[in-house]
């Protein structure tokens, strides 16, 4: 029986705490080759939600996407590589005092460099983590 490596699936599950909406669009391809795009506070689950796409597929490319939106304040906080952004601040003074031009940075650029931002390293609370491995079991079906 010939099977199509060719799909696209969205599910959106709203539980209590935050809202997932999963996108999975998939090709032909030789091999299993999985695209992922996922919120920095959930990355650490990739290799187990790596895990729920193979129940599914064996082959094909397959990009994946998650948004996750958290509600009433329930969600990881944010941290900022402060050390960097100051190392990244003083480069450039540096360079703009021997090209003998003036600087003054601007803060709200650091918001734009995802390199300054992460999560605060903390562990992906369990039921969060099976409603996300459900949630992606649903737009893979």
């Amino acid at each position: 029986m010939l099977r199509s490596m060719t799909g696209f699936g969205r599910c959106l599950v709203e539980s209590e705490g935050f809202t997932q909406q999963w996108e999975v669009k998939s090709v032909n391809s030789r091999h299993l080759d999985l695209k992922w795009r996922l919120p920095m506070s959930v990355r650490s689950l990739e290799p187990r939600l790596e895990k729920v796409v193979r129940r599914f597929a064996s082959r094909g490319r397959v990009d994946i996407s998650l948004t996750l939106q958290y509600t009433g304040g329930t969600g990881p906080a944010p941290r900022f590589d402060a050390m960097q952004a100051e190392a990244m601040l003083d480069s450039l003074k540096d360079l703009a005092a021997r090209r003998g031009e003036p600087f003054t940075p601007d803060y709200n650029a650091l918001l734009a460099l995802p390199g300054l931002w992460g999560d605060a390293g903390d562990e992906v609370d369990e039921s969060l983590t099976l409603a996300l491995e459900e949630g992606l079991s649903l737009a893979l079906e």
